[in-house]
């Protein structure tokens, strides 16, 4: 499947937030409250996705096959919480029937290609516990565990593992 990587832009604030919404519902049913899953709509997120583009200055790559945007990952220095300073991937997600195809490695080489540029070692992200799926696909991209964290969404805390990948040659 040929696909092609490009900086986000204020006008995929709606594919993103596509993206988004569809890989959630197909990803957290048993592990983010189903309320609130319910509750996070297409329109809702892509509110939230204007409001962030742009103005909190992460870097944001999509990923379009035939001009459809697919799949998107979102990373930056991490300014607050655990890991300050580290390189952080704050969001990957490919729509699932496009999973399996290349892209989610392709946003996260492109998100490690970021850090590296900036002269970050490592790239540090956290996945929800029970999400073995992704949990394997980062381990097989040479990802290794760090650390058990705590993610608040919609007033609940859910357990995050927090995982990291060298992305600098060591010394």
């Amino acid at each position: 499947m040929q696909f092609t990587l490009r900086p986000a832009t204020l006008e995929d604030a709606a594919a993103i937030a596509s993206v988004q919404v569809n890989t959630w519902q197909v990803a957290y049913p048993n592990i983010i409250d189903a309320d609130y899953l319910e509750d996070f709509t297409l329109e809702k997120a892509t509110l939230a996705q204007i409001e962030r583009i742009g103005f909190d200055g992460h870097l944001r790559t999509v990923a379009e096959v035939q001009n459809e945007v697919v799949g998107y990952a979102v990373s930056n220095i991490k300014k607050e919480g655990d890991f300050i300073g580290d390189w952080f991937l704050y969001a990957l997600y490919v729509l699932p029937e496009h999973q399996g195809c290349g892209i989610g490695k392709a946003l996260l080489e492109d998100a490690k290609s970021k850090g590296r540029n900036q002269v970050h070692a490592r790239i540090v992200f956290d996945v929800f516990t029970g999400n073995d799926p992704a949990k394997s696909f980062y381990e097989s991209n040479d990802a290794t565990f760090l650390s058990q964290t705590e993610f608040e969404l919609g007033g609940k805390t859910y357990p995050t593992d927090c995982y990291e990948i060298a992305i600098l040659p060591s010394q």
